[in-house]
């Protein structure tokens, strides 16, 4: 042991013995960019007692020389900061390795990561990723795979996604990963401090510090001539997308810097059409064909961060964006004529302040803007048909223009006290939506299943022994078949009504297009936290929210945490050391969405109409259409909607285990079980459909309403009720600067009865039988990442999903209850002699259940598997003598779904389609992200097909 060395604005403790020169240089700041002075920096040789201890100097940099080779550990820590711990360093002889050391502020932190720390952090409740710039280089390039990414590494399952925040203001756009310093996921789920069951969700942190220009320019093609064939279609979809990107960044000044991004998509895609119709001779026919759906999109956000003093970090962002699509709507089963052509676009600015006061306080301001278009346009504008589930024709119903604004305030504020931490603030948010719309002005005919006389060949009805027609049930098509067949005979309405035929619903809507409404809401919270011992915490908090269009009031929102984490013992094998252990319960609020404020303005303001009709005498009007006026002068009563004056806001009762561990090798395992119950939730009933046994399809109006004198009446009320369990497991793998990988699995149980309309064919009142397992429910997901870099500059990756079916609804496709909706489910036979039974994998099903029977648990169906592996392989060529590779030229080929692996979506559960437990698409996936509930955004596709099979995009991209 050497006598302490004051040289070079360090103080050095302790020496190894020189034998090979080598060297750190070690530079400590914090998440903003700001350097850390008389930060301690420990370093222990691996195998060795002798430790050396530092401390940074006025710059924020330490400089370690003349040490041994070999592998080393580093420790850094500062006052109010967590300490950090890196991963095994090998030096080598006559090497100099550089380390940029970022430092998170306890206050704001709050994750549970897996490390050898001996301490605990009383915020630390839930497990948490934490990517800092070197774990981010191993994530996709192509910024649409790099945002799947955080997403899979969120860990959320098939039906949810976290929100994504940037420096503090959720719902900006995710900058390219050459501009983030660091990444955090799924931070302290039960501070009060956040009001989802995600907690932050995905947190970007932007560089707060650029010494000199850099950017990229690139290039993405994709193209359906390497694709594989499309099994529904029978051939190659037609497909091409061209993507073009562009960012920069820059320092301004000393203390400011930003960064700007750009891009465009050219998509010129094909969407799948696979119905059944009828053909010139009224025989059924298969309709397969692709139909050219084109989509262009704009993007440009500018980001700027500015420490303009050692108090305040301050972050600006800004951004325009614009989408264009043809043939919107067209697919599965919708035909070309109802085509829309679509465009959204708008802006948005965000702002935050980091108020800074010293290490132990800090308070976060932002504000947020929103400004958000959409347009849809049909391309035809004749009345609608809908063939349930066979096929949809006539013109597209979406005819309107919206602007949606949305605000957002908040403030947060820590204040360190020792072992005791403080926390408060609150949020004020606020949506408008000026709508100008004739969605379904030009109306809607639906055709469904039905009983009919079974028909011989000549097309005339079959009668038994007794003279009675022997009734079957036919589907949607047939019954549409007999509608146009029987006409062209001359059969009056009621004949062709006798024998299967006839509409069964009609749609319409009028009056003026023309909407205006707003709400707000707010929310506050305070968030204590103590460290008991130094392996013992906890944390408790209560938020409270509020809105102004529903009258509860009684959102009081309480948390609590508590974490174990155990000392290891010196040199002790991780295996044999216990587990970090935290559990977490509480309470979360979920709004009620400004959406269903709209669709009762919609139907109830004076000067609005909706119809929702199933008298015969306007549904035997097809093809014609009975205008809004003559509707009301015929005092045909409206359909009216309205939100239950006892409504409640939907309320979750959560309720987390975890355990992370450390195991051999660098390996490490997290696991937690998440349950939950969500009281509440929001539902629509018919509060005047019929009541129990006295609606018939043939004589709509010899029904028995709780209010003759009024129409359908649909009403929402907060009585649902979910139920859910996800059960977790991560494996990270060792992070070795050449692999890293992770693997991670989940489980999931839940039940719901959130329904809309009941499923007892006799009882539109009778819900006692509605909770049942949700789509989810006995889901198994497995997700992976991988990527190494290989000599030369090459480097391979991929990624790998699979999940198990989801469940699906299988129901009888008629409303036999009449209240409007279309959810009836069969019975599982009984009488094998009776006829009209279906066979099923799930067991003989009567469509045509007697009062009594006992009807098929919902979501009674299980849909296939899904698995596919993407891959990538990339070539990057440095230059210009950076031997760090800054300026470089990247190529990279993608193979999406590596094995060609078809993919099937759910089967029909619809027994009135002719597609009946038939596939008729393929899985696909969904690029929208909803921002606060106040609309959508689709980034484009960048170079993926929409093809479900194989295939494949290439990439170039200049860095510099």
């Amino acid at each position: 042991i050497a006598a302490p060395n004051y040289s070079n604005g360090f103080i050095v403790h302790g020496s190894f013995s020189q034998t090979k020169e080598s060297n750190l240089l070690i530079t400590v700041k914090d998440q903003f960019g700001g350097v850390i002075t008389a930060a301690q920096i420990g370093i222990a040789k691996i195998g060795s007692d002798n430790k050396i201890q530092v401390q940074t100097d006025d710059s924020g940099t330490a400089k370690i020389r003349n040490l041994v080779d070999g592998e080393y550990q580093i420790t850094v820590s500062a006052a109010g900061f967590k300490e950090y711990k890196s991963e095994k360093i090998t030096l080598k002889s006559g090497s100099t390795i550089r380390l940029e050391v970022v430092l998170e502020i306890v206050s704001i932190e709050s994750n549970v990561n897996v490390s050898e720390s001996e301490s605990v952090d009383s915020e630390r409740s839930t497990p948490a990723v934490v990517f800092n710039e070197r774990d981010l280089n191993n994530l996709p390039d192509k910024q649409e795979d790099f945002e799947r990414a955080l997403q899979n590494l969120a860990g959320t399952a098939a039906d949810e996604e976290s929100p994504i925040s940037v420096n503090g203001v959720q719902g900006a756009k995710i900058p390219p990963k050459q501009a983030i310093q660091q990444v955090r996921i799924n931070q302290n789920v039960y501070s009060a401090q956040f009001d989802s069951p995600f907690g932050s969700g995905v947190d970007i942190f932007t560089r707060a510090k650029v010494d000199k220009f850099s950017g990229s320019i690139g290039f993405n093609f994709a193209d359906s001539r390497l694709d594989a064939r499309n099994p529904f279609l029978g051939s190659v979809l037609p497909y091409q997308s061209r993507e073009y990107s562009f960012n920069l960044s820059a320092p301004i000044g000393k203390k400011s810097n930003f960064y700007i991004y750009s891009s465009r998509n050219e998509n010129d895609q094909s969407a799948v059409i696979n119905a059944s119709i009828l053909d010139a001779n009224l025989q059924p026919s298969a309709f397969k064909q692709s139909f050219a759906a084109p989509a262009r999109s704009n993007n440009i956000y500018l980001n700027i961060n500015s420490g303009i003093t050692e108090k305040h970090k301050l972050f600006f962002s800004g951004g325009l964006y614009n989408n264009h699509s043809k043939g919107s709507g067209v697919g599965d089963f919708t035909l070309p004529g109802r085509a829309a052509d679509t465009s959204n676009g708008g802006g948005n600015f965000q702002f935050s302040d980091t108020y800074l006061r010293n290490a132990d306080f800090v308070s976060q301001t932002a504000i947020s803007f929103y400004s958000y278009n959409r347009q849809s346009r049909p391309t035809a504008s004749a009345v609608a048909l809908d063939v349930s589930e066979a096929f949809s024709g006539g013109g597209s119903t979406q005819n309107f223009k919206t602007r949606n604004l949305f605000f957002q305030a908040s403030n947060q504020t820590t204040r360190q006290m020792g072992k005791y931490t403080l926390g408060f603030g609150g949020n004020f948010r606020a949506n408008s939506i000026n709508q100008n719309s004739q969605t379904n002005f030009n109306g809607n005919y639906i055709f469904s299943g039905r009983l009919a006389p079974v028909l011989d060949a000549a097309n005339m009805p079959i009668r038994d022994a007794s003279g009675n027609y022997v009734i079957e049930q036919i589907s949607s098509l047939e019954s549409y078949r007999r509608t146009l067949l029987f006409r062209q005979l001359g059969f009056s309405n009621q004949r062709i009504r006798e024998l299967g035929g006839g509409a069964n619903q009609f749609t319409i809507s009028g009056g003026n297009p023309k909407i205006n409404l707003s709400q707000y809401d707010y929310a506050f919270y305070v968030q204590n936290s103590y460290k008991l011992t130094p392996t013992v915490a906890v944390s408790f908090g209560l938020r409270y929210e509020n809105q102004n269009n529903i009258k509860d009031s009684s959102n009081f929102a309480p948390r609590a945490g508590i974490i174990w984490a155990p000392k290891a013992k010196e040199k002790q094998n991780p295996l044999f050391s216990l587990p970090r252990i935290s559990i977490g319960y509480g309470i979360f609020y979920s709004r009620f969405p400004l959406n269903n404020t709209l669709n009762v303005r919609l139907s109830n303001d004076a000067d609005r109409a909706q119809y929702l009709i199933t008298d015969t005498d306007v549904l035997d009007l097809y093809p014609n259409v009975p205008s809004v006026g003559s509707l009301q002068q015929s005092a045909l009563p409206k359909t009216q909607r309205f939100i239950d004056n006892k409504l409640k806001t939907p309320v979750q009762s959560l309720f987390t285990v975890a355990a992370t561990q450390k195991l051999s090798g660098g390996f490490s395992l997290n696991l937690s079980m998440t349950t939950g119950t969500t009281f509440r939730q929001i539902v629509t009933h018919n509060v005047n459909a019929p009541l129990a046994g006295t609606f018939n399809p043939l004589d709509p109006r010899a029904s028995i309403l709780p209010f003759p004198e009024a129409g359908n009446v649909y009403g929402s009320f907060s009585n649902g009720k979910a139920k859910k369990t996800k059960l977790s497991a991560r494996l990270q793998f060792p992070n070795t600067g050449n692999l890293y990988a992770y693997l991670s699995y989940s489980f999931v149980k839940s039940k719901n009865n959130v329904v809309s309309g009941s499923g007892a064919p006799f009882d539109s009142y009778d819900f006692s039988q509605e909770f049942a397992p949700g789509t989810a429910d006995g889901m198994h997901s497995l997700d992976g990442y991988s990527s190494y870099q290989l000599p030369y500059g090459f480097s391979v990756g991929g990624s790998y999903t699979f999940h198990t079916g989801g469940r699906f609804n299988i129901f009888t496709g008629r409303d036999t209850n009449g209240d409007g909706f279309f959810n009836e489910r069969p019975a599982f036979a009984t009488d094998l002699s009776k006829p009209g039974l279906i066979q099923t994998k799930y067991g003989i099903l009567d469509p045509n259940p007697a009062p009594g029977a006992t009807l098929i648990p919902r979501n009674l169906g299980r849909g296939s598997k899904y698995f596919s592996v993407d891959a990538n392989i990339s070539k990057t060529f440095g230059f210009g003598g950076d031997k760090a590779g800054e300026k470089s030229l990247n190529f990279s080929l993608d193979i999406y779904n590596l094995f060609n692996t078809i993919n099937r979506a759910d089967p029909i559960g619809n027994m009135s389609s002719p597609n009946f437990l038939q596939v008729i698409k393929g899985a696909a996936d969904n690029d929208s992200i909803m921002i606060n509930e106040a609309y959508y955004v689709s980034y484009g596709s960048g170079g993926t097909s929409n093809s479900i099979g194989r295939h494949f995009g290439f990439g170039v991209s200049y860095r510099f």
